[in-house]
């Protein structure tokens, strides 16, 4: 009954026809936490106790669809919005993703605002999901979305091949952005190449992805290897990142996580990150966790949080 009320309010809200034609899926994660923090921001002295949104996941709705072209062809779309679960605001704009596209047998085309190529072939590669305190969102600093830009990707056999383009539509330079991700899935283990190439006023800063992963039982490691490229005299900025990931399953319901990031700057503080969470299945839709992550930071204090949530997923 909740399910036929949602497809109403849904029907109600988009276009009568479109909706009549698209097979529409309407998702969401909820996910709040409390979290204890050493705020090294005030001289790491102070320590905090809240509320937050997103410990294990970005809080989020969306929609999702799909309509029959004919011939094998159909066209897609997907429009997803962030929501702060702690207080129940959000941006009220569809900023995580939103694009169309065509799918058929050559693959997909897909416009708008969408993850990057590098994104895709890093983040199977941390067993995470770049969520929990694993202090790691993006290789070597590099851009997670991409507005305005067409992606293709494809299939071929155990190997996905993504191609990525942004536009520069205030003509900055011609700050155009480019990516390629490309993986390949051998079932109990899997190699990734990316190469993310993002222009600013500033610099032209390319970096080079290679990960890997391996399954041996219960256990799982994982690895991300980025590499920047400022463009600089002298390599001022570049930045290097190692990242190993490590799950462990731990009887049908638990999982531990722990990820080292090493972050190396040219020029810069260099960092390390820990991680260490637990997650427990309640049912395939919820669970609860509990994440650590402390932050060693050359020449700094070293920040560290610690959030105790529950995430459900519809």
């Amino acid at each position: 009954m909740k399910k036929s009320l949602i497809a109403v309010a849904v029907a109600a809200a988009l276009p009568a026809a479109a909706f009549a034609q698209s097979n529409v899926t309407l998702y969401g994660i909820g996910d709040i936490n409390l979290e204890f923090r050493n705020d090294a921001a005030n001289g790491g002295t102070d320590s905090s106790i809240g509320m937050s949104s997103g410990g294990q996941s970005g809080s989020r709705w969306g929609v999702k669809g799909a309509e029959d072209l004919g011939g094998g062809l159909q066209a897609i779309f997907q429009f997803e919005s962030a929501i702060g679960a702690d207080d129940g605001t959000g941006n009220d704009q569809f900023t995580r993703q939103s694009r169309v596209g065509l799918k058929g047998g050559f693959g997909e085309l897909r416009f708008g605002r969408q993850y990057t190529p590098i994104f895709w072939s890093s983040i199977g590669y941390d067993f995470t999901g770049f969520g929990l305190q694993n202090n790691h969102v993006a290789i070597a600093g590099s851009a997670v979305r991409w507005s305005n830009s067409v992606e293709y990707r494809n299939n071929f056999g155990p190997i996905r091949v993504i191609l990525g383009y942004s536009f520069d539509e205030a003509n900055a330079n011609d700050n155009d952005n480019m990516g390629l991700g490309v993986n390949y899935d051998g079932g109990n283990w899997g190699v990734g190449f990316g190469y993310h190439d993002e222009s600013t006023a500033a610099s032209d800063e390319t970096i080079i992805h290679v990960g890997g992963k391996m399954a041996l039982g219960s256990l799982s490691l994982g690895l991300n290897y980025g590499q920047s490229d400022l463009g600089q005299a002298g390599g001022a900025g570049d930045r290097t990142d190692i990242d190993l990931s490590v799950a462990l399953k731990v009887g049908a319901a638990g999982n531990i996580f722990l990820n080292v990031l090493n972050k190396e700057v040219d020029g810069g503080n260099d960092q390390m990150d820990i991680g260490l969470s637990y997650t427990h299945n309640l049912s395939k839709r919820t669970n609860w966790y509990a994440t650590y992550g402390m932050d060693r930071i050359d020449n700094a204090e070293d920040p560290s949080v610690f959030q105790l949530g529950i995430r459900h997923k519809f």
